[in-house]
């Protein structure tokens, strides 16, 4: 069995480390880590991030054209444009809905293993010293 003081040790050390690194930059690398899995929201993810690449690009090739000069062509991939900011946001809108509870469902399941253990530890082993001093150190 890991005695108390070590448990108490470990867990606040996990706890620095999670508040050194960032409770966001925790949930961004377990939100892609989580969407590297055969998930539900993995395909929306991919196609979300796949349409805002089309997005960029349309952006790009739209800005290299000329609207005066090429009007035919800057109209057309305007529509295109338009149309993939719209496909875009409607498939971003339940990607970050779903990212939203995701957020969440970490920030409460990272409260529970770290603040939550160490004030579980704290009620249990209340009346149990983590250390002592041997009898004759502390004058007296």
């Amino acid at each position: 069995m890991v005695s108390l003081l070590l448990a108490v040790f470990m867990l606040n050390v996990v706890i620095h480390l999670i508040n050194t690194l960032g409770a966001a930059t925790i949930n961004e690398l377990l939100w892609v880590l989580y969407n590297k899995l055969p998930t539900p929201t993995a395909k929306d993810a991919q196609n979300s991030a796949r349409l805002k690449k089309e997005v960029v690009r349309l952006k790009r090739e739209m800005n290299a054209v000329s609207a005066q000069d090429e009007f035919a062509r800057w109209a057309k991939l305007r529509r295109t444009h338009d149309k993939a900011v719209a496909d875009y946001e409607k498939s971003s809108s339940s990607v970050q809905d779903t990212k939203a509870k995701f957020d969440k469902t970490a920030n409460v399941l990272r409260w529970l293993g770290t603040n939550g253990m160490r004030y579980l530890l704290q009620f249990w082993f209340s009346r149990q010293a983590l250390f002592w001093l041997p009898q004759g150190w502390v004058p007296g």
